[in-house]
């Protein structure tokens, strides 16, 4: 029974291994202590240096593990990520064949390297670094993400269905880059899809406020930026009727209709949160709530 518990927590054959999610989210000591036994069973000590540099002072080891996993590589990435800790990995394509002890190997699939060079990834697997430590970072950082540069940028062709994710910041992770949706695009580089904008096109775009409607989103910092917010006062019960009257025709719609709002005019331009949570009452769902 073990073995089934562990091909349907932590997949079967190399290709398809992972991090079950209830130790990838788990503590941080938890997900400390996997970290440890990951690199303790299937990591080594790597000197990169060592072969241009002959002093022994100056040699900076780093630890580096591979596996065929892609999604156990960037479960890796991730989990460091937690601790603020940059794991750098690299696709290699393996040779036609290699020895591996003593038997000779014919691998079929790509292999993704591990290596973990910063002296905080070391202390949260308890280990002590060797030599002096002479770290040389690529990116920046911040409280919430690392920086990296872009090494290039290329279009590939593609035909089916696209899907756009949207979540309360519009940004989601993809192979552990923080990416947004189709937005960014239309308002920073002019384009929806193939199809490129002039730059004197003016981007309207209208919503409800945050305060008026529950499952509106506001709108993240770096796009936020770039619009200019004209807020729109609504509209009275008497213009409301005199604009169906101007576009429908004064017979042409119930007046009956207008009966309940001048009732209760509170209900006219009710809040979702309050009416709610005064009244208990939940309005049915339209395109309009």
């Amino acid at each position: 029974m073990f073995w089934r518990f562990l091909h349907e927590t932590c997949g079967r054959r190399a290709p398809n291994k992972r991090i079950p999610w209830w130790i990838l989210y788990n503590r941080k000591d938890v997900l400390a202590a996997f970290l440890r036994a990951y690199f303790e069973g299937d990591g080594c000590r790597y000197n990169p240096l060592r072969k241009h540099v002959k002093s022994k002072s100056v040699v900076s080891p780093v630890l580096v593990a591979s596996t065929v996993s892609k999604t156990l590589a960037l479960q890796i990435q991730q989990a460091f990520s937690r601790f603020g800790v940059f794991v750098k990995l690299y696709e290699q394509t393996p040779k036609s064949s290699r020895i591996i002890a003593g038997r000779v190997c014919y691998p079929k699939e790509k292999v993704y390297i591990i290596q973990l060079t910063e002296s905080k990834g070391y202390e949260v697997l308890g280990l002590k670094r060797s030599g002096v430590t002479r770290e040389i970072r690529q990116y920046l950082e911040d409280e919430d993400c690392f920086y990296l540069p872009v090494k290039r940028i290329r279009q590939i062709p593609y035909e089916g269905p696209v899907y756009n994710i949207e979540t309360t910041s519009h940004t989601y992770l993809a192979s552990n880059i923080v990416i947004h949706n189709c937005s960014y695009k239309l308002c920073r580089d002019y384009k929806m899809g193939d199809v490129s904008f002039s730059k004197s096109v003016l981007v309207i775009a209208a919503s409800n406020s945050p305060e008026t409607s529950e499952i509106v989103n506001r709108i993240p910092v770096p796009l936020r930026d770039r619009f200019m917010f004209i807020e729109v006062e609504p509209p009275s019960i008497e213009a409301w009727a005199e604009w169906m009257d101007k576009t429908y025709g004064p017979d042409s719609w119930d007046r009956a209709v207008l009966a309940y709002p001048k009732w209760k005019p509170s209900d006219f331009l009710a809040n979702y949160t309050e009416t709610s949570a005064d009244t208990g009452w939940v309005p049915p769902a339209t395109p309009r709530n």
